[in-house]
């Protein structure tokens, strides 16, 4: 079973994640983080094999998180989902591992994604 962190301040936004994954029933082992710094504190304490984050949050930016992430040495990819096109996102240009998704996402583009980019992987 694979382990996704999901981090986003939209406490809908999550439900709307659990929703379009189905969890344990879709071989995901899903965990959510309301910020980028609960996220780090998790990621910590349990590693993942993806982690899908949002951009626009208040406590921390999404590519901010991302650049943290790769500082502290975790190297799994991540997905960051956003309204802004990812020529408009600061630190996008060469981030190792960072795919990107433009909302809004669909439950068949979202598990797609997640399939390639845990195939590619491996």
């Amino acid at each position: 079973m694979k382990r996704i962190l999901i981090v986003d301040d939209d406490g809908d936004m999550r439900a709307i994640y659990r929703y379009m994954l189905g969890g344990e029933a879709a071989g995901y082992d899903l965990r959510f983080a309301r910020d980028g710094l609960q996220a780090l504190r998790m990621l910590a304490r349990k590693p993942a094999d993806l982690v899908i984050s949002d951009v626009i949050m208040k406590s921390m930016d999404g590519m901010t998180f991302v650049r943290r992430l790769r500082e502290g040495g975790f190297s799994a990819p991540v997905l960051v989902v956003s309204v802004l096109k990812r020529e408009m996102l600061p630190g996008a240009r060469g981030a190792k591992r960072v795919y990107f998704m433009e909302k809004p996402v669909t439950p068949h583009g979202l598990r797609g994604a997640l399939r390639r980019i845990l195939a590619a992987g491996r």
